[in-house]
């Protein structure tokens, strides 16, 4: 009998849903998913043509839809379709192109895409990069990464201007700070796992001292040495001031660029429909 009543009831509902006049509102898409952040950087779970879960960090600081690595790319067979020629400022390269169906971060999905690949797992880590989701993944949606809960929100909401923290830019992902009375443009580049890296020049008139620490990094075939360094001027940066902050300077840095080390304490937002970012 209950059976029943609940088939006539919905029966009815649909009916209802059918008739002329009547909306149906659908909820707003948002999706909330968690993210480890390991050796300072952001990783997801992700889905190439139905395969995975695999483990893909998020870069805003690459253009694009994103990166096969190329290990990941041989085992699940990916076709090669192109290539590609890639510049930046530390060599200009071929890269491959191979065909990807479907990408997915939970019910986000793109399609019908050309990536390249690249080797994302040449010096040891403690989890293994088989990709990487660049800014244009997220271009349609709001994206925020809560370093803190671990947390990272896709959403169709959006940023408004006016709004406290939030900074308009015009070049990705490019937002005016300020280093005691001096201002300057930081690159927040969730790709990277420094805190900061200055260039030295930048560092001139800042009160700041060296530590003994100096790290190797890697940038495309280029290897370098970064010194370590405490700024003591108090630093500001969307609703975030802090003092005392570690920062890594070389003369390979072309501008101030914000990486993970330091954005994984604060929750970012990025609005790119309306050129906009949050930092708090």
């Amino acid at each position: 009998m209950l059976l029943f009543f609940v088939r006539i009831c919905t029966t009815m509902l649909i009916g209802l849903m059918l008739r002329p006049g009547y909306a149906v509102i659908a909820q707003p898409f948002r999706q909330q998913s968690e993210v480890i952040i390991s050796d300072d950087l952001v990783y997801v779970k992700v889905h190439v043509n139905g395969r995975g879960p695999f483990n893909f960090i998020i870069d805003s600081g690459t253009a694009g839809m994103g990166r096969i690595d190329r290990q990941l790319a041989k085992e699940i067979g990916l076709k090669i379709i192109g290539y590609q020629q890639v510049s930046d400022i530390y060599q200009s390269k071929i890269e491959i192109l191979v065909a990807v169906e479907n990408l997915s971060l939970g019910q986000l999905t793109n399609s019908g895409l050309r990536m390249m690949i690249g080797d994302y797992n040449t010096k040891p880590k403690h989890i293994r990069i088989d990709g990487v989701l660049s800014r244009d993944f997220f271009y349609n949606h709001l994206l925020t990464i809560d370093g803190p809960a671990r947390q990272l929100i896709v959403s169709k909401e959006t940023l408004e201007v006016g709004t406290k923290g939030v900074f308009s830019y015009s070049k990705a992902f490019v937002i005016p700070g300020r280093i005691g009375q001096t201002e300057f443009l930081f690159n927040l580049d969730t790709g990277s796992n420094l805190p900061m890296h200055f260039p030295t020049g930048k560092l001139t008139g800042l009160r700041y001292d060296n530590t003994s620490n100096k790290r190797e990094e890697t940038k495309a075939n280029t290897t370098f040495i970064v010194q370590e360094a405490v700024l003591h001027d108090e630093l500001a940066l969307g609703s975030v001031s802090v003092k005392n902050q570690k920062v890594y300077y070389s003369d390979k840095a072309h501008q101030i660029n914000v990486g993970e080390g330091f954005l994984k304490e604060h929750v970012v937002t990025f609005d790119q429909r309306k050129k906009l970012i949050r930092i708090d």
